[in-house]
C-alpha cells in the first residue's frame, strides 16, 4: 500500500511534500441523506471574490458571503442582514455546474427586489447573476442579492455539465452538454440562444471555458475531444488538440490566454500552447505514467479537475488517488509545491486573487486549502504583459530583447 501511494508522485515521496493548510471547511445538512451518494460537482466563486457557490446535495445550491482578509466563510448570526448574504437555492433536481456572470451589482436593492420574473423586464447588468445548469437540460439564472429565479434557458436536450460566462463583461453564456453540443446565450438579448457548436462525434462536453480576453473558447469531453474556437464570426476551430488517451474532462486558460490546461482520466495534466496547438509540458500524477492500452482504461488515479491560479504561476489539480495538489509553474520539480489529501474530490477552483483553492468532493462538502504565498518573479509579471499584449508569438522575435529572454515569453523555457 506504501509503494502505491508513493507511485502517485513522479519522484518524490507524499510525505517529502510540503502539506497545504485548511483554511475553512464547508458541509451542508443536505449532503446528509440515508446511503445516498451526494456528489458535490461544481464550485464557483464570483469575479470580485465576494461570493462563493456550490452544489451541496439533492437539487440545491448554497451561496455565502466570502471573507477575502481572512480567506473565511462569513457566518450567518441571525440577523437580517447576515441573512441576506446567504441562500439557499432550491433547484428541484440534480446540480452539474455552476457560474456567476461578470457584472457587479450598479442598482439599489429596492430596483432589485421588483425585478419582475418576466425576461424582458431584467437587466442583468443590475446585479450578480448565478446560473445553474441541472439534469433535465435546464439552464436556471438565480439573483445573487434576493435569491429570487429569474428565468430558465431551455434548449439542450440533455444535462447540462458545464458553464462559464464570457470575462469581457458581454453577458455571454457559453454551456456545454451531455447531448454533444455547446450553446451561447446572450443575456443582452433577452437571454436568447445565438449560436451551438457541434462536436464531432456528439461527444459528451465535460468542460468550456472562455480565455480570458474572451476570443478563444475551448471545450473537452469523451473521446479524448479537446477543442478550441476562435470566438468572431464565422466561428471557426482554431485547434483540435490531440495528446490525451482517455476522456478529457477539465480545461482551463491561464490568465494571458497563452496557455490551456487539461485534465484527463488518462492520469496526466498537460499545458498547452493555445495558438500553435503543441503540448508544452505534462503533469503526471502517477509515475511511471501509464501506457495508451492501460490508460484509456480504468484505472484510480483519474484526473478530476484542473484550475489556475490568477497569477498563472500555480495550478490545482484533484485526482481519484486521494491527493489535491498545487503545482507551481515556475519551479523545474516535476513534484507538486504542495499537497492535501481530499476523500472523492471531483472539482475544484481558486478564488479571483490566487490564495485560496476550493475543493468540491463526492459526499457533498467543501474543504478550503490556502496556496503558498509568493510574489511572482519579474521576469514571469512581464511575460504576462507582453503575451497579453501579443498572444500571438509570431511578432515576438522582432522585439529588441536578448534571445534567451524570447524564449522565456514563448514559454520555450519555464
Amino acid at each position: 500500500m506504501r509503494e502505491e501511494i508513493a507511485s502517485s508522485f513522479r519522484l518524490s515521496n507524499p510525505d517529502e511534500i510540503n502539506k497545504a493548510d485548511q483554511c475553512d471547511y464547508l458541509k451542508s445538512e443536505y449532503a446528509e441523506t440515508r446511503g445516498r451518494i451526494i456528489e458535490n460537482r461544481s464550485v464557483a466563486w464570483s469575479p470580485d471574490g465576494f461570493y462563493f457557490a456550490w452544489s451541496c446535495g439533492r437539487g440545491y445550491v448554497y451561496l455565502c458571503k466570502w471573507d477575502i482578509k481572512r480567506n473565511k466563510v462569513l457566518r450567518s448570526n441571525g440577523d437580517s442582514k447576515s441573512l441576506s448574504d446567504h441562500h439557499l437555492f432550491d433547484c428541484g433536481e440534480c446540480v452539474w455546474s455552476l457560474a456567476f456572470s461578470t457584472s457587479p451589482h450598479t442598482g439599489s436593492m429596492q430596483e432589485v427586489n421588483n425585478t419582475h420574473v418576466r425576461l424582458r423586464h431584467i437587466n442583468f447588468r443590475k446585479y450578480l447573476t448565478l446560473a445553474v445548469g441541472v439534469s433535465s437540460g435546464r439552464i436556471q439564472l438565480w439573483n445573487c442579492h434576493n435569491g429570487n429565479l429569474l428565468c430558465i434557458l431551455d434548449d439542450h436536450t440533455k444535462l447540462v455539465r458545464c458553464l462559464n460566462f464570457a470575462p469581457d463583461g458581454s453577458q455571454v453564456l457559453v454551456s456545454g452538454s451531455n447531448d454533444g453540443t455547446l450553446k451561447l446565450w446572450d443575456l443582452d438579448d433577452d437571454g436568447n440562444m445565438t449560436h451551438t457548436f457541434q462536436t464531432p462525434m456528439k461527444n459528451i462536453v465535460y468542460c468550456c471555458k472562455f480565455s480570458p480576453h474572451a476570443k478563444y473558447l475551448a471545450a473537452c469531453g469523451e473521446k479524448r475531444l479537446v477543442l478550441i474556437w476562435k470566438m468572431f464570426k464565422p466561428y471557426e476551430i482554431l485547434h483540435k488538440l490531440v495528446g490525451h488517451q482517455n476522456d478529457v474532462v477539465s480545461c482551463d486558460f491561464s490568465p494571458d490566454s497563452v496557455l490551456l490546461a487539461t485534465a484527463s482520466y488518462d492520469t496526466r495534466v498537460i499545458i498547452w500552447d493555445v495558438h500553435e496547438g503543441q503540448a508544452l509540458r505534462e503533469l503526471g500524477h502517477l509515475f511511471p505514467s501509464p501506457r495508451p492500452i492501460f490508460a484509456g482504461g480504468c484505472n484510480s488515479y483519474y484526473v478530476r479537475s484542473v484550475t489556475f491560479s490568477r497569477s498563472g504561476t500555480y495550478l490545482g489539480t484533484v485526482a481519484d488517488d486521494g491527493y489535491v495538489r498545487m503545482w507551481n509553474l515556475l519551479s523545474q520539480s516535476e513534484d507538486p509545491e504542495s499537497i492535501a489529501v481530499v476523500t472523492n474530490g471531483l472539482c475544484c477552483g481558486f478564488n479571483p486573487n490566487g490564495q485560496v483553492l476550493a475543493v468540491g468532493t463526492r459526499a457533498g462538502g467543501v474543504y478550503f486549502y490556502t496556496s503558498q504565498k509568493s510574489v511572482p518573479s519579474l521576469q514571469h509579471q512581464c511575460r504576462q504583459v507582453i503575451r497579453s499584449e501579443l498572444p500571438n508569438k509570431d511578432k515576438i522575435p522582432f522585439l529588441r530583447i536578448p534571445h534567451r529572454l524570447k524564449e522565456y515569453i514563448c514559454y520555450e523555457e519555464w
